[in-house]
């Protein structure tokens, strides 16, 4: 039930509150709110920490990253970004992270609270464009005023009456806009309220700063009481003379109202905890002294609430085995520990029960506690009586289950137990057929790879002794001669002072099978996406032939009968002269604009070969950017076909093009070599590099379209790269192999 109504408390605040490890490798907790403001299901976070960074816009992706890890070192954080949802709204968040230490000043865990200011970007920039707009366009400024979702007016500054007013600033009053228009403040509301809003206004006019009031109350058409977000400021001439004041409200009455519940909510929660049958305490961890206890705590130990305040750990634990009770609070002060089993407690009597302890940090008035709750498990004798029916259970769990079990005595290695599905699988008629045997007797002499059977089961066991679990691929034989692959889980276990070994077995053979349909499966998208590419390159050169045959030669043409009139009217119509001018100019970029488009769809050099192509692109990069590009051909490739060619060009048009934009690169080299089976191609940089395991969770398109392109003419691309050490992209394709070509009707 507490949880119930904190998870209550929670739904109702619009803020998000988090909290996780250090590490930043797992989320413990994440509030509701969180759902409605990224667009993705809370679940899914717990499952994929990573979301929030990747869900960063890309500007914005490295200082948010930069921001969690910094927290790790105890830099708490207040930072702005954009994130972008599932759906591809872009949201602005306003993000505030603090970290946690404990008593030595070590961080043991990281809070922060995140808020959708999307709307208040939008205010703000929307303000800003008003006031720069509105001397020169009072068309936008009225596009502006009736379309923002707020309440917008203007006021004369010379009596303080309202100008302007927009369609949202109706809504939110309830008055008609011509029944506003020409009027002040105290013709609709109070004079007290009046001579507040007057005096704000006159103070902004007086200033060059925009003033920001958080809140203010207001009495609306009806006589409800609303409260607003405003931002106000003077609207100046040319002279600096303020004219007018110009205002935007935003309605924040619903947000007051959420706070109010927040409250109410709180009071809940402490007649919760008041109400509450396990015993509840606050602990100082510095001093051990208990500082508040719920009534039940009292009923439970015998003690008041005024005594509790008195009392520290010590007081209520017997001092036989206290070093165990000391010992589990300093993994719970810690943060590395929340639950405790079986502790005793005194009560004021004397008498001893025990309890289990569960328990959490929190933050009071910036003074760290430990909220201890401590649950009567005097039943546990009832439930001790029961475990016989539980171990009964079990039983019926081995005997019925639908894979294979099996237990294994140690040190013999033999088999002592096996449920039904272990006969069946093994061919056994008779569980003394299977009992004794050890497992490299249901086994052949020899595993795929080669090693003993005898041998690699006895490594198994071996790391299943000393770690707990090993699971392996195994391949078995039947007692009637057949074999079999299966999937091996072997469990270490003890009863007593009994140890022994559990094997789950699970038969993959159909799995296998399946396996190898989907890798077929997966070669034919593989070859239906080169099919795709290929028509696709083929498509764009077409489209570049067209727009250079086409439009080239009638731009062409233009431009010689525009030269025709200069020569035929320059001594009649001077007055004509510029403008044919102008012409000719407009006509001379359009004809670059069109060999631009041209050899940006379909490179002219690409038909003559990979190193002139290169050659090309070589140029562009250099005419671009900065960087210094050099490049060595080792050995010219033979004449290759058209799909080596394209695939060979993307590639290193991706590479360059990512140089360009993320590695700060000063220089790079592109070096071509080839023998009698493969081409090669290698691109490096001095750039700033990445650190390559982040790759899968940054789900990098461009480098795995890369690879893709290279799979598909039966080539691979490796990318190597540190951080500071640059990036190295080889890519390794064979020459003469039938690869995927367009379609004759493509």
């Amino acid at each position: 039930m507490s949880e119930a109504r904190f998870h209550e408390m929670a739904q109702a605040v619009d803020e998000v509150f988090w909290m996780m490890p250090p590490d930043g490798k797992s989320i413990q907790y994440i509030s509701p709110a969180f759902e409605s403001i990224w667009g993705v299901r809370c679940e899914q976070l717990y499952a994929q920490p990573e979301l929030c960074t990747q869900m960063a816009h890309p500007d914005d992706r490295e200082r948010v990253g930069r921001a969690i890890a910094n927290l790790a070192l105890g830099v708490n954080f207040d930072i702005e970004y954009r994130i972008i949802r599932p759906d591809g709204e872009l949201r602005w968040i306003s993000d505030r992270g603090y970290a946690i230490r404990d008593a030595s000043g070590q961080v043991i865990n990281t809070t922060g609270v995140s808020s959708d200011i999307t709307q208040k970007k939008l205010i703000e920039s929307n303000l800003k464009i008003a006031n720069e707009k509105f001397r020169s366009s009072a068309q936008m400024l009225e596009a502006i005023v009736e379309h923002i979702p707020v309440m917008v007016f203007v006021k004369r500054a010379s009596d303080l009456t309202f100008e302007l007013f927009n369609r949202a600033g109706e809504a939110l009053l309830g008055y008609e806009r011509s029944a506003l228009l020409g009027l002040g403040d105290r013709d609709f509301w109070p004079h007290d309220q009046a001579d507040g809003f007057i005096e704000a206004d006159r103070e902004v006019l007086a200033s060059n700063q925009v003033k920001e009031i958080a809140k203010e109350q207001i009495t609306v058409a009806g006589g409800e009481i609303r409260y607003l977000h405003t931002w106000k400021i003077a609207l100046r001439d040319e002279c600096g003379q303020a004219t007018h004041l110009l205002g935007i409200s935003m309605d924040i009455t619903e947000r007051e109202r959420a706070e109010k519940r927040l409250r109410e909510s709180e009071e809940k929660m402490r007649a919760i905890v008041d109400g509450a049958l396990d015993g509840i305490v606050l602990l100082d961890p510095e001093t051990l002294q208990f500082a508040s206890a719920n009534p039940a705590f009292c009923t439970m130990t015998g003690y008041t609430r005024q005594e509790i305040d008195r009392l520290n750990v010590h007081d209520i634990h017997p001092a036989e085995g206290f070093s165990r009770v000391a010992e589990q609070l300093a993994l719970h002060i810690q943060g590395e520990q929340f639950l405790s089993t079986d502790i005793p407690v005194k009560r004021s009597d004397g008498s001893i029960f025990f309890v289990d302890i569960k328990s959490a940090r929190v933050m009071l008035s910036g003074k760290r506690y430990l909220v201890g709750i401590f649950r009567d498990i005097t039943q546990r004798r009832l439930a001790d009586a029961q475990l016989k029916m539980s171990a009964r259970r079990y039983q019926l769990l081995f005997d019925h289950s639908r894979d294979a079990l099996m237990t294994l005595s140690v040190p013999a290695y033999q088999f002592t137990s096996a449920n039904a599905q272990t006969l069946t699988l093994f061919a056994a008629d008779r569980l003394a057929d299977f009992i004794a045997l050890r497992p490299w007797d249901v086994s052949p002499e020899c595993q795929p790879d080669g090693t003993l059977s005898s041998e690699k089961a006895l490594d198994n066991i071996q790391q299943a002794l000393e770690s707990g679990l090993c699971s392996f691929e195994w391949q078995h034989r039947r007692l009637d001669g057949t074999l079999f692959s299966a999937d091996v889980l072997l469990t270490r276990m003890k009863l007593g002072d009994e140890l022994f070994l559990q094997a789950t077995v699970r038969d993959i053979t159909l799995a296998r099978l399946r396996e190898l349909e989907l890798k077929e499966f997966q070669q034919l998208l593989r070859d239906l996406a080169a099919q795709g590419v290929a028509s696709r390159e083929a498509e764009l050169k077409h489209i570049a032939r067209e727009v250079h045959d086409e439009l080239g030669q009638l731009l062409t043409a233009l431009r010689m009968d525009i030269s025709l009139l200069r020569i035929q009217f320059a001594n009649h119509i001077p007055l004509l002269m510029p403008k044919i001018k102008d012409m000719l100019t407009l006509v001379d970029k359009a004809i670059q604009g069109a060999r631009d488009v041209t050899r940006n769809l379909h490179p002219p050099a690409l038909d003559m070969g990979i190193v002139p192509a290169t050659i090309w692109l070589q140029d562009e990069l250099t005419s671009r950017s900065n960087i210094k590009c050099t490049l060595h051909v080792i050995k010219e490739p033979p004449v290759i076909e058209d799909a080596l060619t394209l695939t060979l060009f993307r590639i290193l048009q991706e590479s360059t093009t990512n140089i360009m934009r993320h590695a700060n690169a000063s220089c790079m080299e592109i070096t071509i070599d080839c023998n009698h089976e493969f081409i090669f191609l290698r691109v490096s940089d001095n750039g700033t590099g990445f650190d390559e395991t982040l790759l899968p969770s940054k789900k990098s398109f461009g480098l795995m379209g890369m690879k893709e392109r290279a799979l598909a003419v039966s080539g691979k691309v490796e990318i190597n790269s540190q951080p500071g050490l640059g990036t190295v992209v080889s890519v390794h394709i064979p020459l003469f192999k039938t690869h995927t070509r367009r379609r004759e009707n493509d």
